[in-house]
């Protein structure tokens, strides 16, 4: 997946109890956990790693600055994967609020990854916690057919938004 490196470098939150969590996803394994100042969580697909994956699942902790919401973060990642792919194509910023959360969702479809030689599909959204921002992205490498896409789609749209202290097995289960 193309690097998010200018949203990592805006993000300055402590990690926080507060987070996204994905629909499970018994075929998925934790590919990669990353610490710091926007902790990150891949998972891919059992059997894959996330160098060479075909579907994966990223999680960011992304810290909160004042002015930052939801869709000026998602512009930011927008530009970023375009800086990172020649020829991608940024899709419409749309307004999906989550638990009365404000959160925006786009998809960015890459052509041809320059590391890869592939096409990929991201579907990002994200989110304006209670304490920080979050971002939940489904992405798929190689050819995008229609039930690929709905799935990107579908992962993001079920997120849960879990608060600190949540006991639900959703919640829990990280």
């Amino acid at each position: 997946m193309l690097i998010l490196g200018l949203l990592l470098g805006l993000a300055d939150a402590a990690p926080v109890a507060e987070h996204i969590a994905p629909p499970p996803a018994p075929d998925f394994v934790l590919g990669f956990a990353g610490r710091g100042p926007a902790p990150i969580r891949e998972y891919v697909p059992r059997g894959e790693t996330v160098e060479r994956w075909t579907r994966m699942v990223t999680i960011l902790q992304l810290g909160w600055k004042p002015g930052m919401g939801p869709r000026r973060y998602a512009g930011i990642w927008a530009q970023s994967m375009q800086r990172g792919c020649p020829g991608a194509v940024v899709g419409e910023a749309r307004d999906t609020p989550l638990a009365g959360h404000e959160s925006v969702t786009l998809r960015v479809t890459c052509p041809r990854n320059p590391q890869t030689g592939l096409a990929e599909l991201v579907v990002g959204r994200f989110v304006t916690g209670g304490e920080q921002m979050h971002n939940i992205q489904a992405a798929i490498r190689g050819p995008a057919t229609p039930q690929a896409e709905a799935w990107a789609e579908g992962l993001v749209a079920a997120a849960t938004l879990c608060a600190t202290g949540d006991t639900t097995a959703l919640c829990r289960a990280e």
